[in-house]
């Protein structure tokens, strides 16, 4: 957000407690309308809710020590849980000549 802020604005924005990262959440995540930016009391709840599916997913993988998706193209071949660690060389098969 490169915009330059009137000094009105940073006036209101200290008077109402508005801080640089509301303004930059409002920004990227607000409906456009007109010369407006709107990010509403139900919008943040939805967006709270789909944070807390997100978050219950990441735990379920964390515990698990992640996961693997091996994929060739458009294929998913296999996946499994990490239980000991991975050589990050191994990028691909080998085509043979």
């Amino acid at each position: 957000m490169n915009h330059r802020k009137t000094r009105h604005f940073q006036r209101r924005q200290a008077q109402r407690g508005i801080t640089g990262e509301m303004l930059r959440l409002a920004y990227e995540y607000g409906a456009r309308e007109l010369d407006r930016i709107i990010l509403d009391r139900k919008a943040v709840t939805q967006m709270i809710r789909e944070l807390d599916g997100l978050k219950k997913g990441l735990v379920r993988i964390a515990d698990k020590g992640g996961i693997v998706i091996v994929a060739d193209g458009g294929a998913l071949i296999t996946a499994f849980p990490i239980t000991r660690r991975i050589s990050r060389r191994h990028t691909g098969y080998r085509e043979s000549a």
